[in-house]
């Protein structure tokens, strides 16, 4: 017997959320804020996201060490021991040369936001997209586009591009959830004000 999976409609979705709209607000704010300085300092930004993602991957090398020393006797073990290997020794190289990293960071950024902008150009053509094909294409080609730059301006860029483009995101997120709490209207005590 199958049961049917309710989604929550908008109003829902707006109901759940009013009662947090301050907390939304705050937090857009902290998230613009860290973004604008992010932007103004990009090379700090750079360095400060480069360390960031060096203790991501020493908590997640960490981790696999511990899940491959509880599975032993499974096939994957000895793939998971060499991948969490792999996450702490990549994370030790970041923290311990987080310049040389920075500069590994932006060439990997700048190859994956090429490909992934050439993928949505081609999927824009080939996908039967109900609407918006040509945002999707638009998308895509400034996603090639500037993984282009990137690598054409590699290694002079790594010393900003990160925490550029970091910031822009913090920036970006920021003023979606000042937007998104700013469309519940009303106050945080719950009031069912309805938007349209």
């Amino acid at each position: 017997m199958s049961q049917e999976i309710h989604l929550p409609s908008r109003e829902e979705i707006l109901e759940a959320l009013r009662p947090h709209r301050t907390a939304l607000i705050l937090a857009g704010l902290i998230q613009g804020l860290l973004g604008v300085a992010a932007v103004a300092a990009p090379h700090i930004a750079t360095e400060v996201g480069t360390a960031l993602f060096g203790f991501v991957l020493l908590l997640a090398g960490g981790v696999q060490l511990a899940q491959s020393s509880r599975m032993k006797g499974w096939k994957g073990t000895s793939l998971m021991l060499f991948g969490g290997l792999l996450d702490l020794a990549m994370a030790g190289a970041l923290l311990v040369f987080p310049h040389r990293g920075a500069i590994a960071l932006t060439l990997v950024l700048a190859l994956l936001l090429f490909c992934q902008g050439l993928v949505r150009m081609i999927f824009s053509f080939r996908a039967d997209l109900p609407a918006g094909r040509g945002w999707f294409f638009l998308g895509g080609a400034s996603s090639a586009v500037l993984g282009g730059l990137l690598w054409w301006e590699w290694p002079a860029d790594s010393v900003w591009a990160i925490g550029l483009l970091l910031g822009v995101n913090l920036l970006l997120s920021g003023l979606s959830l000042v937007g998104l709490a700013g469309s519940l209207g009303g106050s945080d005590s719950g009031a069912s004000t309805t938007t349209s």
